[in-house]
């Protein structure tokens, strides 16, 4: 027969367990960051897209931030569920593949821009 404290060991165990999971999963491999960084050429047969072209705000300044920001080649923001999906309603419009890396201009520099998830 099983003990009274056996059991409520069980039960506290299983329930700390999917408390973790359920942790784990919000703020886990969902995640998503905008990166955007500095580069030389496109690769042949990519387009490169006008900035005038993109609407989307967030995509504009995260552009213009990884310009300014000399410090690093690579810049990324997370981002949070309602402005993942404006982004990547952004990206879709200038794509049908969501894999795929996007290159503007700024300023007289070529910047490759998409995103990052997994996180």
């Amino acid at each position: 027969m099983i003990s009274v404290r056996t059991l409520l060991l069980s039960v506290l165990l299983v329930s700390a367990t999917l408390a973790g999971c359920a942790a784990f999963e919000d703020d886990g491999l969902d995640d998503c960051a905008l990166e955007v960084e500095r580069t030389d050429e496109t690769p042949v047969g990519v387009p490169l897209i006008d900035m005038s072209e993109i609407e989307n705000q967030i995509v504009r300044q995260t552009i213009k931030d990884a310009y300014h920001n000399e410090t690093r080649e690579r810049y990324a923001i997370s981002l949070n569920e309602r402005e993942l999906d404006a982004v990547q309603a952004e990206l879709k419009s200038h794509s049908s593949d969501d894999g795929y890396d996007f290159y503007t201009r700024y300023e007289g520099q070529i910047m490759q821009f998409g995103l990052l998830c997994g996180l």
